[in-house]
């Protein structure tokens, strides 16, 4: 017989296999770029109530576990939903999110559900969406620093010069607010908007900016990070930063409007993808790879990476639900 209990201070200790079997599971099934909290860390969330979440039994035996969080943005963030590999296929899953979504729709202060289904939990979407949940393909690209035909790819590619009255620079703080309203511009009515709600103001992208400046999504990286100035005005960006030490990222690519349609974003991506190398050569950075998040419609998006020498990986849905009662919660 199945039950759902809610992970609790009190019985998280009996998953500790369970949690231990998804760390372990976490890069070759699921997909995870860095590691997952051990489970020290992942019970102190519990016990201080950043983590939330449930668990399912088999016959008193724990078979698998769904934790989230409420982030301040508004945003409810499922980050795994695990079944141990002996009742894969039994729709515990399904259970663990009907039992969650019961929860959290008498929760008040959030706006969307993000549910990012990496790895084997892509085996279960179509079940997903009768629970509610809409679709965002998304690929991972991934620019391979150690293998020496991506970085002659970016040598060898020529590229048109910039227009008149255009330059690339780095990053610089005075940047932050002409920058965040490029990312607004960029990103408020694109998919990204529709899993994480920050974008869709100019006050949440500012926030992200800001987060993304100080290193709290990463480590960031402001000599690879390349601003488009026209005149002395910020009218484009690529962020890049660590996720790890041998990991590069570039978490936003974004353009002003009156910016686009002139070739200006792959200038942005060389340039940055240029940096990488020098650095990696001048041994400032020891990066093995640069990656970056893609939706899988953007087909221009994914002609542009693969012309620099990205090359897809993965692609991975991820699901969303909007609190129909936002405005009535607050």
């Amino acid at each position: 017989m199945m039950e759902i209990h809610k992970i609790t201070s009190d019985n998280v200790d009996k998953l500790q296999d369970l949690y231990n079997e998804f760390k372990d599971s976490a890069k070759d099934y699921y997909n995870f770029d860095t590691t997952p909290l051990d489970f020290i860390q992942f019970k102190k969330g519990i016990i201080i109530g950043i983590l939330k979440g449930f668990y399912a039994t088999i016959e008193d035996k724990p078979a698998g576990f769904l934790f989230y969080v409420i982030e301040e943005h508004r945003s409810v963030e499922i980050n795994i939903v695990h079944i141990t590999e002996e009742f894969r296929g039994e729709d515990i899953e399904i259970d663990l999110l009907e039992e969650f979504l019961d929860e959290i729709k008498e929760t008040p202060g959030w706006d969307v559900i993000s549910y990012p289904m990496l790895g084997g939990q892509s085996a279960y979407v179509n079940k997903i969406t009768h629970l509610g949940f809409k679709l965002v393909g998304q690929a991972i690209v991934r620019f391979h620093l150690d293998d020496i035909i991506c970085p002659q790819i970016v040598t060898k590619l020529k590229l048109p010069e910039l227009p008149e009255g255009y330059s690339i620079s780095s990053w610089k703080p005075e940047y932050l607010e002409d920058v965040s309203n490029v990312i607004y511009e960029s990103f408020h009515t694109a998919p990204d908007a529709l899993f994480d709600p920050r974008f869709r103001t100019y006050e949440g992208c500012k926030k992200i900016v800001t987060m993304l400046v100080n290193s709290i999504m990463g480590d960031f990286l402001p000599d690879c990070t390349s601003v488009l100035i026209e005149g002395s005005k910020p009218v484009g960006v690529c962020f890049a930063n660590l996720t790890n030490d041998q990991m590069g990222n570039i978490p936003l690519v974004g353009l002003l409007q009156s910016a686009q349609g002139k070739g200006l974003s792959i200038q942005l991506l060389k340039k940055t993808l240029e940096k990488f190398i020098h650095d990696v050569i001048e041994a400032r950075l020891d990066c093995m790879e640069v990656n970056a998040t893609v939706e899988t419609d953007n087909f221009p998006a994914l002609r542009m990476y693969r012309k620099v020498g990205f090359r897809e990986d993965y692609n991975y849905p991820h699901a969303y639900m909007e609190n129909e009662n936002r405005e009535q919660k607050g």
